[in-house]
């Protein structure tokens, strides 16, 4: 009977050694396999991560190199084309005593009643000299668009960053720029709202954004409700410090 028993015990402490030998050999597998599967993956994703700062770095390098223009002779002519046909589209309207569809701020007003253009890199307003770059034009009755990635003029050195493919709640786009002078870099945003810039003849803003530094939009539109008919210009403008 004891050598039953015995026997009986030896079977079962077999039994669960060799069930206890099996799970550490699966276990190990895992493992095993949860490492190769770890580091494949860890390989993939810093290859893919390597790849993605080439590609930044690459397009970094575009952005800041890739169309860059100087070329003032187009922006002088249209930038002084836009601000006659605003200048004429006001004192049009203050002679009809409707200035209804129109929609300007105290300092555009003043520009677009007393800007000279003195070259491609300079204006005056009320005899006060300001250095002006150019970042947008477009021209519906030519066709022309000038929308350089970077531009600089005399020191003063405007990039566009990518456009955010979101538009506004008023269907709107935003265009965002760094504007680089003496030392200092300033984040600035246009935007281009079709809708409302069609429902007015002339619209323009002017916003501080520095020492003596401003951001200018002005709008113009030949036909009401026609977005094809909108003319605009977007500029930076500086003073002396």
């Amino acid at each position: 009977m004891y050598l039953q028993v015995q026997l009986a015990l030896n079977l079962v402490v077999t039994m669960t050694y060799n069930k206890l030998l099996l799970s550490f050999f699966i276990v190990i597998i895992a493992l095993a396999a949860f490492t190769a599967l770890y580091f494949t993956v860890f390989n993939v994703s810093n290859h893919e991560g390597q790849a993605a700062s080439t590609h930044a770095a690459t397009t970094n390098i575009n952005i800041n190199n890739d169309n860059v223009s100087t070329n003032t002779t187009i922006t002088e002519g249209e930038l002084k084309k836009i601000i006659e046909e605003a200048k004429d589209i006001y004192l049009d309207a203050l002679e009809k005593n409707d200035t209804s569809y129109i929609s300007i701020d105290n300092f555009s007003k003043m520009l677009i009643m007393n800007a000279t253009i003195i070259n491609g890199t300079t204006l005056s307003v009320n005899h006060t000299v300001y250095r002006y770059v150019v970042v947008h034009i477009y021209d519906a009755e030519s066709n022309l668009s000038f929308a350089p990635e970077r531009t600089s003029v005399d020191g003063i050195v405007v990039q566009s960053l990518p456009m955010n493919k979101s538009i506004t709640y008023t269907g709107g786009t935003i265009y965002n720029y760094l504007v680089t002078y003496e030392g200092k870099t300033y984040k600035v945003s246009f935007s281009s709202v079709g809708f409302f810039e069609s429902s007015f003849y002339l619209t323009a803003f002017v916003q501080k954004i520095g020492d003596n530094m401003y951001q200018v939009q002005i709008t113009v539109n030949r036909e009401l409700g026609n977005t094809a008919q909108v003319s605009s210009v977007w500029f930076i403008l500086v003073g002396n410090s």
